[in-house]
């Protein structure tokens, strides 16, 4: 009986032994911020794969050099030295996002529009906006912003496609063990560009028009206007920022520039979406003029949602000061006095003058009568 517990003891013991390498071995890891050890430049078949599509990796004896930015007729010598490295996909945040964060690159642009054309042709819709961007660098250097086509994390390689040169995209083959720069490389897609799409979005709705009512120079604080923004998707939005652009940008006020994420549950508002709000108010004391700005809430899981908002400073009207009230019946004389040198009253003075030297004379001619008689 001792023996066969002691046998027992000693299977449970080998059992235990094993199970990291088995029940507890380390699961894939998700391409969140993934190292890998390898960089090639090659072409790919399909273009787009779908979900476990065999992609086939051509070209690998082409350019197994580093992926340095620039042309390969800039330095010859870049593709003839060792792809080894630590090169890192890490993800950014939707094509949205990225376009807030940095300047809007044409070539990345064009490569976010032909992969979503890419993939609606293959029957799954994806919004352009949408799209996760994951950036590539090689020992924390950036090297190129692009789309993860296909990752399979078992076997640690990742088919990228990214903004790299001057006047073009390329396409990538990172892998965690050297690949024979001989041979095609066979991928089977356990992810592909449609499963980085988290099913995130938002919307704003506003407690009234954003044009704010007229007023005038000299106006008090303005009434805020209150926007709340609720969770339509069914995965936390993240983190958001809330951002002012534009002309008039700094002619208005926000209550907050960070939203914290947004639960599908949290802050119910009656119709199982989650929900936070801010204000938007202009500022006081402004000049007379008409101000505009551009409000954005965006968010790396989110498509950026934006509105315009406007307000109106009138002049003061000048001030007119009334006439005193006159009488009923009256007549109002404004008499203006002379001036130095005015000649204006010269006649007048002049018949006054003949008319007391005649009476002056009357008085003499008839005082000398009356003596005569």
């Amino acid at each position: 009986m001792k023996k066969r517990i002691l046998s027992v003891l000693l299977c449970l013991c080998m059992a235990l032994v094993l199970l990291p390498t088995t029940a507890l071995a380390e699961e894939p890891q998700p391409l969140e911020d993934v190292t890998f050890d390898y960089a090639y430049d090659v072409q790919r078949s399909p273009t787009f794969p779908a979900k476990t599509t065999e992609v086939t990796m051509s070209g690998l004896n082409n350019h197994t050099g580093p992926l340095l930015s620039g042309t390969q007729s800039d330095n010859d010598a870049k593709w003839k030295e060792t792809n080894e490295g630590s090169w890192t996909l890490t993800r950014v945040g939707t094509y949205s996002y990225v376009k807030s964060i940095k300047k809007n690159s044409s070539i990345l642009d064009s490569i976010v529009g032909t992969v979503a054309g890419g993939y609606t042709n293959l029957g799954l819709t994806l919004d352009k906006e949408t799209i996760v961007i994951h950036e590539l660098k090689n020992d924390d250097v950036h090297v190129a912003y692009g789309v993860v086509l296909a990752y399979n994390a078992t076997d640690g390689i990742a088919v990228f496609v990214g903004d790299l040169w001057n006047s073009d995209g390329a396409g990538y083959l990172l892998s965690k063990n050297a690949q024979p720069s001989d041979e095609d490389v066979y991928v089977t897609a356990g992810m592909i560009a449609t499963d980085f799409v988290k099913n995130c979005s938002i919307s704003l709705k506003l407690d009234f028009s954003p044009t704010f009512p007229e007023a005038t120079v000299g106006y008090g604080d303005q009434t805020a206007l209150d926007v709340t923004v609720t969770n339509e998707g069914n995965a936390e939005t993240g983190d958001l920022t809330v951002s002012l652009s534009g002309a008039g940008e700094n002619s208005f006020e926000l209550s907050t520039t960070n939203i914290p994420s947004i639960a599908t549950n949290g802050n119910a508002d009656g119709n199982g979406n989650g929900n936070n709000s801010f204000t938007v108010t202009p500022k006081t004391d402004l000049d007379a003029d008409t101000y505009t700005a551009t409000v954005t809430v965006s968010g790396k899981d989110i498509v950026a949602q934006s509105f315009d908002v406007e307000f109106t400073v009138k002049a003061a009207a000048p001030v007119v000061r009334p006439r005193p009230n006159t009488p009923s019946g009256s007549t109002t004389v404004t008499v203006d006095s002379p001036k130095t040198a005015d000649n204006s009253g010269l006649f007048l003075w002049t018949v006054l003058l003949f008319a007391s030297g005649a009476g002056v004379l009357g008085t003499v001619y008839s005082s000398r009568k009356r003596r005569a008689e």
